[in-house]
């Protein structure tokens, strides 16, 4: 008896093994490389796939560029600034 077990599967657009298991998992996390899987085939395949689009709970970026995350964050947030400001903050 396990209260999570965690399946990890091949990519789920070329690749049928995620669909043939849905109906025996409870939830779904989405691991998207960074870079690599471009935002329209993440949307088609969740959008195609109504059953696991409802057990989504969440993304993981993988082989994440800090350098590109600016253009991901709002305008005026603190991770906006945070590479303008971070020397402030730390100690000598």
């Amino acid at each position: 008896s396990f209260d999570y077990i965690i399946v990890d599967l091949p990519p789920l657009a070329p690749v049928v093994d995620a669909r043939a298991i849905n109906s025996k998992l409870d939830a779904v996390v989405f691991v998207i490389e960074w870079g690599k899987t471009s935002r329209k085939v993440v949307q088609s395949t969740l959008l195609s796939e109504p059953e696991l689009y409802a057990k989504c709970v969440g993304t993981i970026l993988t082989k994440v560029d800090p350098s590109q995350m600016k253009l991901y964050r709002t305008f005026g947030s603190s991770e906006y600034y945070y590479k303008r400001y971070s020397r402030y903050y730390t100690e000598s």
